[in-house]
């Protein structure tokens, strides 16, 4: 077994401060932590590792490099529609990390049951197959920085569970955007990820999204706290 991450290293890279830290926030500590990396555990084989490693260095290279998504999003967008999206590809990065989460022993992840779907996940990661788009339906909502239109890339946070109209909703912040996995099979929901490779993304600001407000409240007084010591630096938020 490799010591694997969970959320691969990419989603990280544009947060990490000057001596390569991130400041990270758990709501159930009074403290902040400081990490020199994303989390990891003894956890996948190689074939794993390289079955996964196809699925990153696309969602990078579309996500990060081909960047289709604006840098400043218009003033009266609610909305964000991608397309030329890999369905098979793109949906399979999603899932990898839901699937991570599923079985990592780690605390930080101890909200996450698939219960009969891990093994079917395992196998769409491994065989390199997904399902129609019906099935696991991913979801995304653009998170901009407060009071701007500028996407966020300096959040990142581990699922969490919601069930909605009897279904379970994953829902993991990271790559600037809540993403959202449906674990069920269901009828398609708008704006969910198409096979013909188009997802329609909802717009936010972050501090309109309850479960954000505490963690930026947080990161703003650590900073307060930093620069009253005559100390500047850049960390998770």
């Amino acid at each position: 077994m490799r010591r694997s991450h969970i959320f691969p290293e990419l989603l990280y890279r544009r947060i990490y401060g000057p001596k390569h830290t991130i400041v990270t926030f758990d709501p159930t500590l009074p403290y902040e932590r400081k990490i020199r990396q994303g989390l990891t555990e003894p956890l996948l084989c190689d074939l794993c590792e390289e079955r996964i490693q196809q699925y990153e260095e696309y969602f990078a290279r579309f996500w990060y490099i081909e960047r289709h998504l604006a840098e400043q999003i218009p003033v009266g967008s609610n909305a964000a529609a991608l397309k030329g999206l890999n369905y098979r590809l793109f949906k399979l990065f999603h899932i990898s990390l839901l699937w991570r989460a599923g079985v990592s022993t780690l605390r930080d992840y101890a909200s996450v049951s698939l219960g009969p779907h891990e093994p079917r996940m395992r196998a769409q990661i491994l065989t390199g197959t997904v399902g129609p788009d019906n099935e696991y339906q991913i979801l995304g909502t653009l998170i901009l920085r407060p009071g701007t239109r500028t996407p966020h890339h300096g959040l990142v946070a581990s699922p969490s569970r919601a069930r909605v109209d009897g279904l379970w909703h994953y829902t993991s912040l990271y790559a600037a955007s809540l993403w959202t996995v449906v674990v069920s099979k269901t009828s398609r929901m708008r704006g969910a990820l198409t096979e013909s490779g188009t997802i329609t993304l909802a717009i936010l600001d972050a501090m309109s999204v309850p479960g954000l407000k505490p963690p930026l409240r947080r990161w703003a007084q650590y900073i307060r706290t930093r620069l009253g010591r005559g100390v500047t630096g850049r960390g998770h938020r």
